[in-house]
């Protein structure tokens, strides 16, 4: 099982993701990407997850527009409220 709700494939070319509502949240993330060329991310809400919205690395030429996240990156654990204890809030 993957922490993320979509994985995008590594060094994927011209992906588009439009025109949803992803929700998880008892997932780690909602989306996630290595080395992604020409991501297209639009008119997407993200919400409800417990450490990340989108998650990439080493992306180029994306355009994300039109989306709304709500609570994506609050806790990476349920539990505690300081980013100490664990399941505090984090970022995303």
């Amino acid at each position: 099982m993957d922490s993320y709700l979509v994985r995008v494939t590594d060094k994927a070319d011209g992906v588009e993701i439009a025109n949803l509502t992803l929700r998880g949240p008892q997932v780690h993330g909602a989306i996630f990407g290595i080395s992604l060329t020409n991501l297209h991310l639009h008119h997407v809400k993200i919400q409800d997850f417990m450490w990340s919205g989108l998650r990439t690395f080493n992306m180029q030429h994306a355009k994300i527009h039109d989306c709304d996240f709500v609570d994506a990156g609050g806790k990476w654990k349920k539990g505690g409220t300081a980013p100490v204890d664990r399941g505090g809030i984090c970022g995303g």
